[in-house]
C-alpha cells in the first residue's frame, strides 16, 4: 500500500464525503481496526459514547456533518464509526505522548513532527480539498478524519498537539475544529469559530500565517490559554504552558525533554528557512527522548515514533513533507 498518497477532493459537502469514502474505503476500515484496539473498550461502548459528539458536530457545522456522513455512504461503513474516528482524540482521552510543533514568525513557516503509531505510515493520506468558496486546503490526515494538520490557499496553517487533563471531554471534537480553521481566510475568522465551541477539549493548536502572525490555543477542558505574541520562535510539545497542569516528571518526560532541547536549539537558529526548521524537528541529541523519534514500544500503543515531518512555507503555499519517518524517507514538496 502506497505511503501518504495524495487525493483531490471537491464538490459539495456530501460529494466530498462520498469521494473520500470510495477512494479510502480499505484505509478507513484498517484505521477503524487500529482504533478498536487503541480505545481498549467494547465497541458498543465506543459507539454509545460518540452519540453526544454527533449532536455537537451537527449543531456546529452541518456541512462538516454532511461530509462525515458522506464518507460513511461512500465506504459503506456505519456512520457512527466515521464520527468516532473524528472524535478519536476525545475518546482516547489520556494519551499525550505526541508531537512537537514550531512556528517561525520571521518567515511564516509552520511545522511539526507527527508522532503516532507506525501503523499509520501505511494508512495516512494527503487530501487536496477545494471548498465551495474556492478555498483550497492541503492537509495530512488519517483516513475518515475530515480535519487535521495542514494549510490553505489563504496562507493559513494549523498544527495539533495532544494534551492531558483529568476531565471528561465533550463538545465539538478537535479534528472538526481543525477543519473549520482550514476553511477560514483569516485568524480572526478561525477564532470566531473556535469561540463557539472551545469547551470540552484537551489539545493544543498553533494557527499561523504567512505574514508572521500566529495564535497558540491550549484547550484545558472548561478553560483555554492563549499565546499570540513573540518575536522569537514558538514551540509547543505535550504539556500545558498556561498553567502547571502537567507536572509529573516521569509521565511527561518526553514532552519536557523535547521542549527543553528545542529551546536550546533556537538560541543559535535564525528561524527563517525550511532548513532551519529541519534542524530542530530532525534533532536526535537526547537518545532517550529525542525530538525526532525512532519507533519504540509504548505502554499504551506499540511502536510509537515520528510518523512524518510536515513543514509549511505559508508564504509560498508549499508543504515540505516525508512519506513516513523522516529518519528513513527524504523530503518531498507539494504546492497549492
Amino acid at each position: 500500500m502506497e505511503k501518504f498518497p495524495i487525493f483531490n477532493i471537491n464538490g459539495n459537502a456530501r460529494e466530498k464525503g462520498l469521494q473520500q469514502g470510495k477512494l479510502l474505503k480499505e484505509r478507513i476500515e484498517r484505521t477503524i481496526d487500529f482504533y478498536r484496539k487503541v480505545f481498549r473498550v467494547d465497541e458498543n461502548q465506543i459507539l454509545e459514547e460518540v452519540r453526544p459528539f454527533i449532536k455537537s458536530i451537527r449543531e456546529f457545522d452541518r456541512e462538516i456533518a454532511n461530509e462525515i456522513e458522506g464518507i460513511a455512504g461512500g465506504s459503506g461503513i456505519d456512520e457512527k464509526w466515521i464520527y468516532a474516528l473524528n472524535c478519536r482524540t476525545e475518546l482516547l482521552g489520556n494519551f499525550t505522548n505526541e508531537c512537537t510543533a514550531i512556528y517561525f514568525p520571521k518567515s511564516g513557516i509552520l511545522g511539526q513532527n507527527w508522532d503516532w503509531a507506525k501503523e499509520l505510515e501505511n494508512l495516512a493520506v494527503f487530501l487536496k480539498i477545494k471548498e465551495n468558496d474556492g478555498t483550497q486546503i492541503l492537509m495530512m490526515t488519517e483516513p475518515g478524519i475530515i480535519g487535521k494538520i495542514g494549510f490553505n490557499s489563504h496562507g493559513l496553517g494549523v498544527t495539533l498537539n495532544l494534551l492531558k487533563i483529568d476531565q471528561k471531554l465533550s463538545g465539538v471534537p478537535i479534528h472538526v475544529i481543525l477543519r473549520s480553521i482550514l476553511k477560514s481566510r483569516t485568524i480572526e475568522e478561525a477564532l470566531a469559530k473556535i469561540e463557539m465551541s472551545k469547551q470540552g477539549k484537551s489539545s493544543n493548536i498553533v494557527i499561523g500565517t504567512g505574514e508572521g502572525r500566529f495564535v497558540d490555543i491550549e484547550f484545558a477542558g472548561n478553560r483555554t490559554f492563549t499565546f499570540d505574541k513573540t518575536e522569537n520562535i514558538w514551540i509547543h510539545t505535550n504539556h500545558f504552558l498556561g498553567e502547571p497542569i502537567n507536572t509529573d516528571p516521569i509521565e511527561f518526560a518526553s514532552s519536557f525533554s523535547r521542549y527543553r532541547r528545542s529551546n536550546e536549539l533556537i538560541k543559535t537558529n535564525e528561524g527563517r528557512t525550511v532548513e532551519d526548521m529541519k534542524e530542530i524537528l530532525l534533532d536526535r541529541e537526547n537518545n532517550a527522548f529525542p525530538i525526532c523519534r525512532k519507533y519504540v514500544q509504548d505502554d499504551y500503543i506499540d511502536n510509537v515514533g515520528t510518523v512524518t515531518t510536515l513543514i509549511m512555507d505559508l508564504r509560498k503555499r508549499k508543504l515540505h513533507f516525508t512519506r513516513g519517518s523522516p529518519l528513513e524517507n527524504p523530503f518531498e514538496q507539494i504546492t497549492i
